[in-house]
């Protein structure tokens, strides 16, 4: 597992049998390159283009830090609407689990919902949108607050058009001995 751990491919390819695309595979350098920069760096900033499997890497990074970090790891997963979270995030995030469900019985099919992938009560990935995030409750928390976490990974989408409120929960959040940021979006 320590093997595993100091390069984040070998993992990709044992647990979800993506081969490597040097190796006649199909994960392209792209992808290799997000991933890497999200376990060796606290910010990883990726510009927009068509094509380029943003969403499908941000998919299998959420995976991939949850089982690197179980049983205490947290993914929280953000857009400015929540049909992007549904439809693009947790779909590339669905259709990743369902390979790892049919690779190891171990995995529960039943963890995944369309909003959240559950591993323990510690060890989850959550989607949440600008509206959610904004609000706050009568003791003025953001519902943003209080996704603590020794090993907290944050992927926005659409980062462009987060609002500046987010950004400053999302530094909060930022605190931990193991956090990390990734942010798609359009560089305007």
């Amino acid at each position: 597992w320590i093997q595993l751990r100091k390069n984040p491919s070998d993992v990709i390819e044992k647990f979800f049998g993506i081969k490597l695309y040097e190796n006649g595979g199909t994960l392209w350098a792209g992808p290799r390159t997000i991933i890497k920069s999200v376990f060796q760096n606290r910010k990883t900033a990726v510009p927009s283009a068509h094509s380029m499997s943003k969403d499908w890497t941000a998919g299998l990074l959420a995976i991939l830090w949850l089982i690197y970090h179980w049983p205490r790891a947290k993914v929280i997963l953000t857009a400015p609407k929540m049909e992007q979270v549904k439809e693009i995030m947790f779909k590339e995030i669905s259709v990743q689990y369902k390979t790892l469900c049919q690779r190891f019985s171990d995995f529960d099919p039943k963890a995944l919902t369309t909003k959240k992938l559950e591993f323990g009560p510690e060890c989850f990935a959550i989607g949440l949108t600008n509206q959610d995030v904004s609000e706050s409750d009568e003791k003025g928390t953001s519902k943003f607050q209080g996704f603590k976490s020794k090993n907290i990974l944050i992927i926005v989408t659409e980062a462009q058009d987060v609002s500046f409120s987010i950004y400053k929960q999302i530094k909060g959040l930022m605190t931990s001995p193991n956090a990390r940021l990734l942010e798609i979006g359009n560089p305007l």
